[in-house]
């Protein structure tokens, strides 16, 4: 009875039954690098899901606007354009939050401040070619700056960021 009450119980069905477990089980080899993809694919499953759940209603925000004329609402979300922005404006809205649009099309906002500022005219903006002309000469400028004590590792990590799209 005395080996009995110094023997590990195993449960049914693991393939040691009937005695004391003489070696223990070895570890579950975990995959981090597949965990952490797992986590960050479900991670992004989500967002990409909230972009519709709940649905957007701006048609909501506009009766809210009507109905309570003495309090200040701001639009936000499914807003793609600048016209969109305008629209908002112009249904009663005092402001609009972009997000996704203005980040992954910069320049469709470039004439905003002309919205929000009684300037009259919107002032002369550069065009794309302009900006993209500067931003080659400041990436020419960074690589010179660094490649006097960058190794060509870090000088190709430098590229990267700089080219880098959010």
């Amino acid at each position: 009875s005395s080996s009995s009450s110094s023997s590990l119980w195993v449960p049914p069905g693991s393939g040691a039954e009937g005695g004391a477990a003489s070696v223990p089980p070895a570890p579950a080899k975990i995959d981090h690098k597949r965990a952490q993809y797992t986590a960050k694919r479900k991670a992004r499953m989500g967002t990409i899901r909230n972009r519709s759940v709940p649905p957007l209603r701006p048609g909501v925000v506009d009766l809210l606007a009507a109905e309570f004329p003495h309090t200040e609402f701001v639009s936000n979300g499914g807003l793609a354009s600048l016209a969109d922005v305008e629209d908002r404006l112009a249904r009663g809205s005092i402001g609009a939050m972009v997000g996704r649009a203005a980040i992954n099309h910069p320049c469709s906002f470039a004439g905003a401040d002309a919205l929000w500022h009684d300037r009259g005219a919107p002032p002369a903006l550069p065009s794309r070619g302009d900006v993209l002309r500067e931003y080659v000469a400041y990436c020419a400028e960074e690589e010179r700056r660094v490649a006097v004590f960058a190794t060509p590792r870090a000088l190709m990590a430098l590229r990267r960021r700089l080219v880098a799209v959010p």
